[in-house]
């Protein structure tokens, strides 16, 4: 047994080291992980056995102990972990061995570097003795990739007398990406407040300009397959409809008059006897049309929540008709955690946005800037519950400027 543990652990660690310099920093979305372990247990030789003459366990990290891990997150840094390891140690005076168990329910705090701590309970059980013993655990956890990661820990364990140590190597698959028990409870109570309060209005920009129109106001009407029908497609159909609405649209209604077909009509309702641009927008010395489009977010969560598909649809249509159109995605975050964190989550949301404009409506990647101001521009500077849920958003702005 000795010789399997020389050998089998440093394999282990090594298998671990040499995919970990790949691995991301991240556990943004965890919701629940199941992993195996494999360590060595030292086990407290006082525990004896009635066998003539009496007997102890061997001391030592000799002990070889498999396993399995339960991990659910509730919190950003706090977590319950349940494990089971089999224990089967040596006897002194090659007299055999003892199998058994241990069992344990830990509460982790998990640090932002990878290093988590905690306290938790369980019992231990070797041969005839089973005791209730009081565990510490230190560790520290390295993610491989957006599933799997990897951890090694000390545990300390103290009940009935004994004083057992372990170290432990885990291997762990994560399953979901909704985040943590609490936060997921909390955003669903911040997301419903939001629903009501409602998503703010969309803005006009200066110079007397007009906001920018829905796909319905362009003349995409529900026969002719409007973004709110789409809405109830699979992604992958929805490109060749756009193509397909785009087709049956009717190219020759004009309803302000000014020369530009509603469907390419940037400006719609231009005062009559206005001279216009190729977009159907007033000619000034400098103008902007501008439509807003704001995405808010789950805690610590950069996963685009389904309610915003369709209007992510209806913005896709837009910039798919008018090809003079660029998209500014700005990222922002609460004022929860540090600048550098947040700076990096920012931007992730406004690249899950970005990349479902590209990669589900074929939306060229030129045509659009993404930016994360991390949480520098709060909608509402304070932390709160609703002042959160608003803060944690993206706003995206499309654009056009001409110079007469």
């Amino acid at each position: 047994m000795i010789k399997s543990a020389r050998f089998t652990l440093p394999a282990l660690l090594a298998g671990v080291m040499a995919v970990s310099p790949q691995a991301l920093a991240s556990f943004d979305n965890e919701e629940l992980s199941l992993g195996l372990r494999l360590g060595v247990y030292n086990l407290d030789s006082a525990r004896t056995f009635p066998t003539v003459p009496l007997s102890n366990i061997e001391s030592g990290f000799k002990n070889i102990a498999p396993g399995i891990q339960l991990n659910t997150p509730l919190t950003k840094h706090w977590s319950v972990r349940t494990s089971l390891d089999y224990l089967k140690a040596d006897v002194e005076n090659g007299t055999g061995s003892k199998s058994g168990y241990s069992l344990g329910v830990d509460a982790l705090y998990n640090l932002d570097n990878g290093v988590y701590l905690g306290p938790g309970f369980g019992s231990v059980k070797v041969g005839s003795h089973v005791t209730r013993a009081f565990r510490a655990t230190a560790g520290f956890r390295k993610a491989i990739n957006d599933r799997l990661y990897w951890s090694g820990e000390y545990n300390f364990l103290s009940g009935g007398g004994f004083q057992d140590h372990a170290l432990m190597f885990g291997l762990n698959m994560s399953f979901g990406d909704k985040g943590p028990a609490i936060a997921r409870v909390k955003a669903a109570q911040e997301e419903q407040k939001v629903a009501r309060a409602g998503t703010a209005a969309p803005t006009t920009a200066t110079s007397g300009s007009t906001t920018m129109p829905t796909a319905e106001e362009q003349g995409m009407s529900a026969t002719a397959g409007s973004a709110a029908e789409l809405g109830v497609l699979p992604d992958e159909e929805l490109t060749p409809r756009i193509r397909m609405a785009l087709a049956q649209v009717d190219r020759t209604s004009d309803a302000d008059g000014d020369g530009i077909p509603d469907y390419r009509d940037v400006c719609p309702n231009t005062p009559r006897g206005h001279t216009v641009d190729a977009r159907g927008c007033s000619v000034y010395e400098e103008q902007s049309q501008v439509h807003h489009l704001r995405v808010t977010f789950g805690f610590d969560s950069s996963r685009v929540p389904e309610r915003y598909y369709d209007e992510i649809r209806d913005l896709a249509v837009l910039v798919g008709v008018n090809q003079s159109l660029d998209v500014l995605i700005e990222g922002h975050t609460d004022l929860i955690g540090t600048a550098e964190y947040n700076q990096a989550l920012s931007e992730r949301r406004a690249q899950a946005v970005a990349d479902i404009l590209i990669n589900q409506y074929g939306i060229d990647a030129s045509r659009i800037t993404t930016v994360g101001h991390g949480m520098e521009k709060p909608v509402v500077n304070r932390i709160t519950l609703d002042a959160n849920a608003r803060n944690r958003r993206i706003e995206t702005t499309v654009s056009v400027t001409s110079r007469d």
